[in-house]
């Protein structure tokens, strides 16, 4: 079950090393979990698809736990991989209920989880094969978040853990309430304002995706809460470039690497940042045309590529970098004011590099 010899690692190294325990942590769970296979005909469907998607992603979010553990001297591995495993379930019933929301059918390459259960609906002859497909979906959704909370049951460290519980319990309410900005303002007509949108990204994403693990690891390390609110803000603010980053490769990035429609943002008229800047600077001509296609479920390739050409016409290509670059240094900043070991801070200037440069 080791995983924290990694001091000479390269993040992605490391990161590659704690996979194996998280995926092992999650297997054994789910496949074990008696109320699964007791109680309905569903329960052996839900263990198979569940599994195969939870370790079928990056598993960055547990990663990060056990990185944070690792970096304030952590001695509890059994607790720290089960905090992983569970936050990966977290994340994992998060996305089977955004692409509904979102009426994306690929993920990672492969059929979202509604459109394989409107497939499996289609087979068996069931009523609106659609709708049975999203609503069985987000009955799996469901389970997931039921089954992190039941994991995090197992963690042993008493001491600790009604505070881990409250932790996630309430960042996890709040990346609710960023996903319901994020639908309110997708459905709108009004562009918000860039302090809005920044709102949407740091409590739906960027606070559960690199804050939280970061705390969770740290907390259960017994860092100290100086510490802790470091790398609090820390992660917030990597996170923030994490979401600008996915924005940006819905829009200019190979669908074949992303496993996800380039695009789908614009197609569902989501106001991201890009979409922000653009129309702050886009002349009437090009306003009356981008209004005709944001928002259009028929968008056509062309219209994709309409869009790019705007946004490198109109500098706002250069105004996400700039961006980016701002964050970045606040982020090197925050790191050079964590008590850690010097192994601990390049593995944070490492997991800052793959952010801005990740491909999917």
């Amino acid at each position: 079950m080791r995983y924290n010899d990694t001091e000479t690692m390269t993040f992605q190294e490391s990161a590659k090393k704690k996979r194996p325990v998280i995926e092992k942590r999650l297997q054994a769970f789910i496949s074990e979990y008696a109320p699964l296979s007791e109680v309905s005909p569903w329960g052996e469907d839900v263990k198979k698809r569940l599994l195969a998607f939870v370790n079928g992603g990056k598993l960055l979010r547990g990663c990060l736990i056990l990185l944070a553990h690792e970096m304030y001297g952590g001695k509890n591995e059994t607790d720290a991989i089960t905090l992983a495993a569970a936050i990966e379930l977290f994340h994992s019933s998060f996305l089977i209920h955004d692409d509904i929301m979102d009426q994306d059918s690929e993920r990672r390459g492969k059929p979202t989880f509604f459109a394989q259960y409107a497939v499996l609906a289609n087979k068996q002859k069931l009523q609106d094969a659609k709708h049975t497909g999203e609503s069985l979906a987000t009955c799996v959704g469901d389970v997931g978040f039921f089954l992190g909370f039941a994991l995090l049951n197992e963690v042993s460290d008493t001491k600790r853990k009604m505070h881990i519980l409250q932790t996630i319990s309430s960042e996890l309410t709040l990346v609710g309430l960023g996903q319901m900005q994020d639908v309110a303002l997708g459905a709108g007509n009004t562009t918000p304002t860039e302090e809005e949108i920044m709102q949407v990204y740091r409590y739906k994403t960027a606070r559960y995706t690199f804050s939280l693990p970061l705390m969770l690891g740290a907390t259960l390390a017994g860092a100290s809460k100086k510490n802790i609110s470091l790398l609090t803000n820390l992660g917030e603010t990597v996170g923030l470039i994490f979401q600008i980053r996915d924005d940006e490769l819905n829009i200019f990035g190979d669908e074949k690497i992303t496993g996800k429609p380039i695009g789908s943002d614009i197609r569902e008229g989501k106001k991201t940042l890009f979409y922000h800047y653009l129309f702050q600077k886009a002349d009437k001509e090009m306003t009356h045309r981008l209004n005709n296609i944001f928002g259009n479920p028929a968008l056509s390739t062309s219209d994709i590529a309409y869009v790019q050409e705007c946004i490198k016409k109109t500098g706002v290509k250069k105004m996400i970098e700039e961006k980016k670059n701002k964050h970045q240094k606040q982020i090197i900043q925050e790191i050079n004011r964590l008590e850690i070991e010097e192994g601990s801070t390049q593995q944070l200037h490492q997991l800052l590099e793959l952010t801005l440069s990740r491909t999917r």
